[in-house]
């Protein structure tokens, strides 16, 4: 209710639950696909917890090294990469209040009837 007072426009989506407790086994079998995903490419990983995954990507890193001109590895990096100091991210820093309410282009509202459909 505090979030109520101070942002009354806030939807709050509950999460689903079971036995009186929350039920993650939604998050647990995300978790498990980008697992699965990342160990097509990855030498070993380990699940940490339901937002966590050790991966060891040394292999890939040698193939990459050996078939990629490091110069053009740096710069493919640069492209990709969103440092604190990139205008990309002074961009993101001077968002207003409403716009960061509003989500990026990519975000579509929903009603929170419907999240609650497949719980």
């Amino acid at each position: 209710h505090e979030a109520k007072k101070v942002c009354p426009e806030i939807i709050l989506v509950q999460v689903p639950t079971a036995f009186g407790k929350a039920d993650l086994q939604i998050y647990k079998e995300a978790g498990d696909a980008v697992v699965e995903l990342l160990a097509q490419k990855c030498d070993a990983t380990e699940k940490r917890s339901v937002d966590e995954v050790a991966i060891d990507i040394s292999s890939e890193s040698q193939r990459l090294l050996s078939t990629v001109d490091f110069a053009e590895l740096r710069c493919r990096a640069q492209r990709a990469s969103h440092l604190a100091d990139s205008a990309l991210s002074k961009a993101a820093a001077n968002v207003t209040r409403s716009e960061a309410r509003q989500g990026h282009q990519k975000q579509q509202a929903r009603n929170v009837s419907e999240l609650a459909d497949g719980w």
